[in-house]
């Protein structure tokens, strides 16, 4: 069985092939280099199961991240985090108005 013929799970339920190419984009943007980016997504790709959940791949890049480049590392865990707060991205940013008013600026 090839890795596109994998499904897995996301989030919301619903279930797509397995995407490389979307694996080592995110980890790109994370400011992973092209090589690390690669490297981690064929370690994730050997790794995979069919109905694996998204969370379980983010959690097992991260960790291999984490050992190849560490300030990645943290912007892809950050990243990981604001989307925690919820699709909208609404609540995200009512927390960080919360932090402005405390701190005294006018929103």
């Amino acid at each position: 069985m090839t890795t596109s013929e994998i499904y897995i799970e996301k989030s919301s339920g619903t279930r797509e092939p397995f995407d490389r190419a979307k694996l080592v984009d995110s980890l790109e943007k994370a400011g992973a280099s092209m090589f690390v980016a690669d490297d981690v997504s064929k370690e994730i790709e050997k790794e995979l199961k069919e109905g694996m959940p998204t969370h379980q791949i983010y959690s097992q890049a991260f960790k291999l991240l984490r050992k190849k480049e560490s300030r990645p590392a943290i912007r892809y865990s950050l990243r990981r985090s604001i989307a925690d707060f919820g699709p909208t991205g609404f609540p995200f940013e009512d927390f960080v108005g919360e932090i402005f008013k405390a701190k005294g600026f006018l929103l």
